[in-house]
């Protein structure tokens, strides 16, 4: 595959877990995309990496490009941070020793 194009519409997701159902049974890392013909509509030829490294390569029409993009990165998800008190009260709480029951 030649260099990644700038204006391919997948060139926001280069480098990004993105999930490729009817291609790959598992999320893959899109290295590379190559459109084929010029308008775009015909899809575009993807190199990916698998989770154990290897590279493989797939054609996606444009209909899944669009359901690609549609979706957000996984490393994007909003995580909420842990209320700060209330972990300092469960640790307390397992450090403070118990009185033994007779």
């Amino acid at each position: 595959m030649g260099a990644r194009m700038s204006s391919s519409p997948l060139t926001s997701r280069m480098g990004h877990r993105i999930s490729l159902p009817g291609h790959f049974d598992v999320p893959v890392i899109l290295e590379d995309a190559r459109p084929l013909g010029s308008d775009d509509s015909a899809g575009y030829e993807c190199r990916v990496r698998l989770p154990d490294g290897s590279l493989e390569e797939t054609v996606i029409s444009a209909e899944e490009v669009v359901a690609v993009l549609g979706k957000e990165p996984d490393e994007s998800k909003a995580v909420t941070p842990v209320d700060a008190e209330k972990l300092r009260l469960l640790i307390e709480s397992a450090r403070v020793p118990r009185p033994l029951s007779a």
